[in-house]
């Protein structure tokens, strides 16, 4: 392995959109049930231990009364903080699942960014009213957050919210990225991973 390879497998590892996350619950398209998958990261560049939950894909659907179904699931590992990557909403479902979702963490920091289907809706400006009357703090731009302990967060809107790729690249290129702190980038899409991983 040469050593660009391992500078990118370096960036990679700090600028995916679940470094660092220890703790994922992910809503598969409209399928109801919920996927479950824990990720346990090491690095030199942070001292303590972290524990987030990473929320993906949830539709706006109702994991039973008052969302305790989900709820239970992350209060199971008490996180520090809760990281919403998108389609948290639904273009073809009323957002009541979301708001009740919203109001059960409200005691929680949070941070959201948006996926498709938020895009997919003529009120996204209103969604993000939503998430930030709860005291959701929504990333986009490549806006950064200290999370302390070495760790800032970074936050891009999905791709479909700008008018052509090149501005999305534009962002991801200008979010800052340094070898000092671990990094890590909330996106709703995966498949950049390789993008993501060669920014500085």
């Amino acid at each position: 392995m040469n050593t660009q390879q391992k500078k990118g497998g370096k960036k990679l590892s700090r600028f995916l959109v679940a470094a660092a996350i220890l703790f994922v619950l992910a809503r598969i398209a409209l399928n109801d049930s919920l996927d479950v998958k824990e990720y346990s990261i090491e690095s030199g560049l942070v001292e303590g231990e972290h524990r987030f939950v990473l929320l993906s894909d949830l539709h706006s659907t109702m994991y039973g009364e008052s969302q305790r179904g989900l709820i239970e699931k992350i209060e199971k590992y008490s996180p520090e903080a809760i990281f919403m990557v998108g389609d948290i909403g639904d273009n073809k479902r009323e957002f009541d699942g979301t708001a009740i979702l919203l109001e059960e963490l409200s005691g929680y920091d949070m941070y959201y960014v948006t996926g498709n289907h938020e895009r997919w809706v003529d009120y996204t400006d209103d969604i993000k009213m939503l998430f930030e009357d709860y005291g959701v703090v929504a990333l986009s731009e490549g806006m950064s957050v200290e999370l302390g302990d070495g760790i800032r967060l970074f936050g891009i809107d999905d791709p479909l919210f700008y008018k052509d790729q090149e501005g999305f690249y534009s962002d991801l290129e200008n979010a800052g990225v340094s070898d000092e702190v671990f990094d890590i980038l909330l996106s709703h899409r995966p498949e950049y991973a390789e993008r993501y991983a060669r920014e500085e």
